[in-house]
């Protein structure tokens, strides 16, 4: 099982939480991502020095695994995190195109949609999550942001 998006994205949301950082996109040595991983004690996080490193390291993921959505998943959440709301919603919607029947991507993209104005998206997304065999607190969250949407145009 490939965790690396895992580690990533925990990368790309805390920044700053950390005595480990990223300072290289080098393959080895000190400030790379290999010796951050090599050095650092369990249950720590590492982070980047800059946005543009986190950015590289999640290209070259989606580069390697172009067809694992939590690799776009984690890019929308480097780009939310930024301020680029349209770059978030495009990263979403390539994941969803990978696996539409994944919970995570839809209540990640359901989420993005009410953020981003498109209600009725929004409604289609979270109906489409809830038909899913999901989370029992995934599942109530995701309707009760269903609820919190007006009705659908018709």
């Amino acid at each position: 099982m490939f965790r690396a998006p895992v580690i990533i994205f925990l990368l790309a949301i805390l920044p700053g939480f950390s005595d480990i950082i990223v300072t290289s996109n080098g393959d080895s040595g000190l400030g790379t991502l290999r010796q951050a991983i090599l050095d650092i004690p369990d249950g720590e996080i590492i982070t980047f020095a800059t946005e543009k490193l986190c950015d590289e390291l999640l290209d070259a993921i989606t580069e390697t695994y172009p067809d694992h959505p939590y690799a776009y998943n984690l890019k929308a959440a480097l780009a939310n995190a930024n301020g680029k709301p349209k770059e978030a919603l495009k990263m979403l919607e390539l994941a969803y195109t990978k696996n539409p029947d994944d919970s995570l991507i839809l209540s990640n993209l359901a989420a993005t949609y009410v953020k981003q104005g498109q209600k009725d998206r929004a409604r289609r997304a979270y109906k489409k999550l809830l038909a899913l065999k999901i989370n029992p607190s995934v599942r109530k969250k995701a309707e009760a942001a269903l609820k919190e949407l007006p009705e659908e145009k018709k």
